[in-house]
C-alpha cells in the first residue's frame, strides 16, 4: 500500500511540474513577444531609419540573448526536476549497499566456514578424541590418517581407509542400509531375487553336469541296482509307488532334474534332450539374464549418487556393494554357463544390450578381463 502510494505522488509531482514547465514556456513567449512588439513599436523606427542594418543586427542580438537565457532557465530547472527524480547518487549509494550486505551474506560464511573448519578439526582430534579414547588412539589415528594421504597402490589405500572407517564408526554406516538418496528397499528386493536365481542357476547346471559325468552314472546305476535287489520281496508294492514317483518327478524335471533316478541311467545325449524339452519354457538361465537385463543402468535406483560415496573414504552401503557383486557374479555365470535353450547369439545380443545401459569403456573393461582370465586359465 504504501509503495503504490509514493508511486501517485510520484506521478502526480511529475505531472505538475510538466504544466509549470509548459506554462512557463508559455509565458516566455508571449513575454519575448511583447519585447519585440515594444522594441519594434518604439525604437526602431527611429533608429532603423538612420542605420538599417546595425539596427537590424542589435535587435536579433537582444532578442536571441533573451530567448536564451530564458531557455537555459528553464533547463536548468528541469535538470534539476530529473536528477531528483531519478537520483543517481542515491541509486550509486543503495547498489554499493546492497553488494556489501551481498558479501556478508554469501561470501563471508564460507570464508569464515574454512577458516573455522581447521581449527575445529584440530580441536576434535586433540582434545575430544584424546579424552574419549585416549593417547594411544589418537596417535594411532594420527597415523593412519597421514598414512591414507601417502599411498601409492589401491590395495594399501583400501587397508588404510577401511582402518579409519572402523576407527571413526563409520561401519555401522555402511550396514545400515536405510538411507534418502536410493531405493533401498527395491535393491534389497532384487538382491535376494539375484541370490536366488544365481543359486537355482549354480544348482541347476552342475546337477545336469554331474547327470552327464559317466563315473557318476554308473555309481548311481549300481546303487539302483543293490536297491533293487534287496527290495525284492515288495515288488508289487514298490512298482506301484516307482510309477507315481516317476510321473511327478517328470513334471518337476524344472525344479528337481537330479530326481529322476531313470535319466541317470541314460546316456549324455539322451540327457540333453531331455533337458530341451518343449516343456521347459525358459531355462534358469534365460530367467537370471530378463532379470539382469533392466537392472544394469548407470544409475539404478539411484546407487551411483555422489551423497552415498562422501560418507566414508572408501566404498559405500553394503546393501549397494552387495549388489554390485552379485551383478558381477551373474554375469560371469551367464558368459561362463553352457545352456542348450542359449545360444551364443542371444548371449552377444544380452551383452550388446547392456552395453547401452553401462559405461561403454568399463564394459569393455570388464569383457577383456575376463577373456584374458579365460585364456590364462
Amino acid at each position: 500500500m504504501g509503495q503504490a502510494f509514493s508511486k501517485l505522488l510520484t506521478l502526480h509531482w511529475a505531472i505538475k511540474e510538466l504544466k509549470i514547465w509548459i506554462r512557463q514556456v508559455f509565458e516566455l513567449v508571449l513575454e519575448i513577444w511583447e519585447i519585440m512588439k515594444d522594441y519594434s513599436n518604439v525604437k526602431l523606427s527611429a533608429e532603423f531609419r538612420k542605420a538599417p542594418i546595425s539596427t537590424l543586427k542589435t535587435y536579433m542580438t537582444q532578442v536571441l540573448k533573451g530567448i536564451g537565457n530564458e531557455v537555459h532557465k528553464k533547463m536548468v530547472a528541469l535538470k534539476t526536476s530529473v536528477m531528483w527524480l531519478l537520483a543517481p547518487d542515491l541509486m550509486f549509494t543503495l547498489c554499493i549497499r546492497h553488494l556489501l550486505l551481498f558479501c556478508i551474506l554469501f561470501v563471508a560464511p564460507s570464508l569464515f566456514r574454512r577458516m573455522t573448519t581447521a581449527i575445529a578439526e584440530k580441536v576434535r582430534l586433540n582434545v575430544y578424541l584424546r579424552l574419549m579414547y585416549g593417547k594411544t588412539w589418537l596417535k594411532k589415528y594420527k597415523k593412519l590418517h597421514k598414512d591414507h594421504l601417502k599411498c601409492t597402490t589401491f590395495e594399501e589405500y583400501k587397508k588404510v581407509a577401511n582402518e579409519l572407517d572402523e576407527m571413526e564408526g563409520l561401519h555401522e554406516w555402511k550396514r545400515n542400509p536405510i538411507d534418502k538418496h536410493y531405493n533401498y528397499s527395491l535393491i534389497k528386493a532384487d538382491l535376494i531375487k539375484l541370490q536366488k536365481l544365481i543359486h537355482k542357476v549354480k544348482l541347476y547346471y552342475r546337477q545336469v553336469d554331474d547327470d552327464n559325468n559317466p563315473t557318476t552314472t554308473t555309481a548311481i546305476g549300481t546303487t539302483l541296482n543293490n536297491n533293487s535287489n534287496n527290495d525284492n520281496d515288495d515288488n508289487d508294492n514298490n512298482n506301484n509307488n516307482n510309477n507315481n514317483n516317476n510321473a511327478n518327478e517328470n513334471d518337476n524335471a524344472y525344479n528337481h532334474p537330479r530326481s529322476d533316478n531313470s535319466s541317470a541311467m541314460e546316456s549324455p545325449l539322451g540327457q540333453l534332450s531331455h533337458v530341451s524339452k518343449p516343456a521347459l519354457q525358459i531355462s534358469p538361465l534365460q530367467e537370471l539374464m530378463e532379470f539382469v537385463r533392466p537392472r544394469i543402468m548407470r544409475n539404478y535406483c539411484g546407487i551411483n549418487n555422489a551423497p552415498l560415496y562422501n560418507v566414508t573414504k572408501i566404498g559405500s552401503k553394503k546393501l549397494i556393494t552387495d549388489f554390485n557383486d552379485h551383478i558381477i557374479q551373474a554375469l560371469e555365470l551367464i558368459a561362463n554357463t553352457y545352456d542348450p535353450n542359449t545360444t551364443i547369439a542371444e548371449k552377444i545380443v544380452f551383452f550388446q544390450e547392456t552395453r547401452h545401459g553401462m559405461c561403454s569403456f568399463f564394459f569393455c573393461l570388464f569383457l577383456c578381463l575376463h577373456l584374458l582370465l579365460r585364456y590364462n586359465d
